[in-house]
């Protein structure tokens, strides 16, 4: 597997408050295993960048000291607790520190492995699928306009431009029991799976990103021109994305035109 990685500050943003993550753990017993994650901060000053590199670094401790099944199931589990500690983290260093009281991030992240791709997710950053002609979303927008989205009161295109697309309905920090969405799904041979950040999205359209995307020979050079898309559109925020390229699926038996599995909600106990 090929992976890119870029974030930039964007064009009218004093600081970077978005993070990321891009890991390799080799296998031995078990598949090869990727990490991908991407998160995006909010609050007063500094706070955004502290919540955001909260999250991106519990997602790497908990990956590097998994050792339990590299399966769906197990990796599944791996993530509701890398988003319960992820929580924590958050909330605790905010209680620590007043001057980061109020501090929040999104958190998306992917964990591919042996022909699947597990994905955890809270916020408005994003996880696609690329196959062949389609772009397809590994995850829903945890905002007010992705909710009337789900309703079918509102389409995607108009979610772009409406008042309630930075209004979150979810994040890592906030008060309460966080849902988080996980899910399963197979993966094919010259899939591409990006991750990325609304500095992106809020400015470049879904199939921009798909030609973009299949217009590039390597996921770097993706990861690159979508931000640069995103900066000539004004780039009004910091701006986050990577990607991957599966070479290689080892599908076994599985039937790959179905999900593994797919869990939507649930809940991560804290």
């Amino acid at each position: 597997m090929k992976t890119g990685s870029c974030s930039d500050v964007g064009r009218t943003r004093e600081r970077n408050e978005d993070a990321l993550v891009v890991l390799r753990l080799p296998g031995s017993s078990q598949p090869e295993l990727h990490l991908l994650g991407v998160a995006d901060g909010m609050g007063g000053h500094r706070a955004g960048e502290v919540a955001a590199a909260l999250a991106i670094d519990t997602a790497r401790k908990w990956v590097e000291d998994h050792h339990g099944p590299r399966d769906a199931e197990g990796l599944r589990a791996l993530l509701v607790r890398l988003f319960n500690d992820a929580e924590k983290n958050v909330l605790d260093q905010a209680r620590r520190d007043p001057s980061l009281d109020g501090m929040g991030t999104t958190l998306t992240v992917s964990l591919i492995c042996g022909g699947m791709v597990a994905v955890g997710h809270v916020g408005d950053s994003r996880a696609y699928l690329l196959r062949g002609d389609r772009l397809e979303f590994l995850t829903e927008d945890h905002s007010v306009a992705g909710e009337l989205i789900r309703e079918g009161t509102l389409s995607r295109e108009e979610a772009r431009s409406h008042p309630g697309r930075n209004i979150l309905t979810r994040a890592l920090g906030m008060q309460g029991e966080i849902e988080a969405f996980t899910g399963c799904f197979a993966v094919r041979e010259k899939d591409w799976i990006i991750l990325c950040s609304d500095g992106l999205t809020a400015v470049v359209s879904d199939e921009e990103i798909f030609s973009t995307v299949k217009g590039s020979a390597e996921p770097q050079e993706a990861c690159h021109s979508l931000v640069d898309l995103a900066n000539q559109r004004g780039g009004p925020d910091n701006i986050t994305v990577v990607a991957a390229v599966i070479e290689e699926a080892d599908m076994g038996d599985r039937d790959e035109s179905e999900p593994v599995s797919e869990r939507r909600g649930d809940i991560v106990d804290r």
